[in-house]
């Protein structure tokens, strides 16, 4: 194992290595602003995106032998006319960024998987930076090795002390974040349990509360099964507290696709793909017996998608799916109920997808290096009258129900 520090910061006259721009131009981006979205093209593939609040966008992508690596961050406004994206600054990365953690709101730090190593990076809007503070290389014994680009996924804690990293293997690491100090650490424990490569990674707070605080985490992988994982804050321990396996959920799904946990870990919802490509989400209550035990209780589970669901993020509120037909759809957390689904929004598979904080825009990625922005609200806000008023109608009807009248 093997650590550095790198800087980028506004100061610097030239381009470093790892360099943040302000103001930049977004010399690599064409921007066309449509009757129902906005699109971003750029000259390199987009690997992830991330809303950070409600209308700043980070942008990653790369790997391309003319044009560096890069990050892009942007203010984003489909309403302003005529400059609805306005690229704030971008920072040019020695090695792909692969993916990175959700940032985290008090310090501005995120997590981001390359090639061979991880990096802990600030985003600062206000300041227009970013700065990469420390590397940390994964020994081979470490039971990380190199891997293709899709198959990385990181995790942060909520308190932003904690980050569960794969790089492409079957055995998610614990990471520990100084935020003081801005340092990495590998801690030690592995979540070993899985033989197929993780797939998606998600964390939450223990709701349950404890001598020591916990983490509950969730993972699914190329194994076909979705595991549930208790791990330890202040000192390394980690156990597996429920399996679920794919045929468990139905005789004709194929693969694990994604996880979320909501954030006081009390549901758990999975992507899911079927034999013949639809897909299905599911929800799982966490339920934690008296006796130490756990378990996940299927909820709902229902059909989001006919085609392979290739992207997913989502908030407390709402989840977010896009498919390999490009099209995407908001689900309604509590309900799964499909609120919004746009087809052909995209004429190739979306890679990457994300709410922004106010449920108003959806950013979403595709392989032939297109972002596009749609709005979320008038699907997502018509939904909830209509929901309200089944909600009113089933309680009138079970009231009546309780007074003899049916």
């Amino acid at each position: 194992m093997n650590s550095s520090s790198e800087n980028g910061n506004l100061d610097q006259p030239q381009l470093q290595p790892e360099t943040a721009h302000p103001q930049a131009q977004g010399r690599s981006i064409r921007v066309d602003k449509g009757p129902r979205s906005l699109t971003l093209t750029f000259l390199q593939p987009v690997h992830w995106l991330e809303w950070i609040g409600s209308n700043s966008l980070a942008i990653g992508g790369g790997a391309s032998s003319e044009i560096p690596t890069q990050l892009v961050v942007a203010r984003i406004d489909p309403l302003k006319s005529p400059h609805p994206y306005n690229p704030l600054f971008e920072f040019a990365s020695q090695d792909t960024i692969w993916t990175i953690s959700k940032p985290q709101p008090k310090t501005n730090l995120v997590v981001g998987c390359r090639l061979a190593t991880i990096a802990l990076l600030e985003v600062d809007i206000g300041s227009k930076r970013v700065q990469v503070h420390n590397t940390l290389d994964m020994a081979p014994d470490s039971g990380w090795a190199p891997a293709p680009t899709s198959k990385k996924r990181v995790a942060m804690a909520p308190c932003g002390t904690l980050a569960i990293v794969s790089q492409g293997g079957n055995t998610p690491v614990s990471v520990c974040i100084d935020p003081s100090l801005k340092r990495l650490a590998l801690r030690g424990d592995m979540l070993r349990g899985h033989t197929g490569c993780i797939t998606d990674i998600a964390m939450s707070m223990f709701p349950v509360s404890s001598l020591e605080p916990q983490y509950l985490v969730a993972t699914v992988s190329e194994d076909k099964t979705l595991k549930l994982w208790q791990v330890g804050v202040l000192k390394a321990n980690c156990e597996v507290l429920a399996t679920v396996s794919i045929t468990q959920l139905r005789k004709d799904l194929s693969d694990f696709k994604a996880c979320r946990l909501r954030a006081d870990g009390s549901q758990l919802f999975a992507v899911t793909s079927g034999m013949a490509n639809p897909s299905y989400i599911t929800s799982f209550a966490v339920e934690h017996g008296g006796g130490g035990g756990s378990s996940l209780r299927v909820v709902k589970h229902k059909k989001i998608t006919d085609d392979e669901v290739t992207a997913f993020s989502g908030n407390e509120g709402f989840l977010c799916c896009g498919d390999k037909a490009g099209a995407i759809c908001v689900v309604d957390s509590v309900t799964l109920s499909v609120v919004k689904h746009q087809k052909a929004l995209h004429s190739c598979p979306i890679t990457a997808i994300d709410i922004n904080s106010t449920n108003t825009l959806i950013a979403s990625a595709d392989t032939e290096f297109h972002v596009r922005l749609t709005c979320a609200l008038p699907a997502v806000g018509g939904y909830k009258w209509v929901a309200l008023g089944f909600l009113l109608l089933a309680l009138l009807v079970a009231y009546a129900e309780s007074l003899g009248y049916f």
